[in-house]
């Protein structure tokens, strides 16, 4: 009997070891993303930088040409969808979320980039 358990404990003891390494693969500690932020200029690329730099973001380039924010940061701590939120109240249209008119309101006329404003 007394080796039964001890068998019955060493296979659930096997089972419980690998599986934590299965799940923990299937999730990244620190992740990379690229997506559309609308802006015009430098202002622009400093406001949306700043802003995706919510807590758990770990870095944040905008390229004003191609309009791509890539950001790299810790899933656990911040949600993608957080950072695009956080960038819309900025005043910033992403791919997902526009920004309200109010808060494209609060942006600086050079930055107006609904109103005709070109890359600059």
């Amino acid at each position: 009997m007394k080796n039964i358990l001890v068998a019955i404990t060493a296979i659930l003891g096997l089972f419980f070891s690998f599986q934590p390494a299965t799940a923990q693969s299937s999730k990244k500690k620190i992740q990379t993303e690229a997506f559309f932020v609308e802006g015009v200029c430098q202002m622009c690329e400093k406001r949306i930088e700043k802003t995706a730099l919510e807590s758990g973001v770990i870095s944040a380039e905008w390229n004003k040409e191609s309009k791509q924010l890539t950001i790299i940061y810790k899933p656990k701590k911040v949600a993608l969808q957080e950072v695009k939120q956080a960038i819309a109240e900025a005043g910033h249209d992403t791919q997902d979320i526009k920004a309200t008119a109010e808060n494209y309101a609060k942006l600086p006329d050079c930055c107006a980039y609904r109103d005709g404003v070109t890359t600059h």
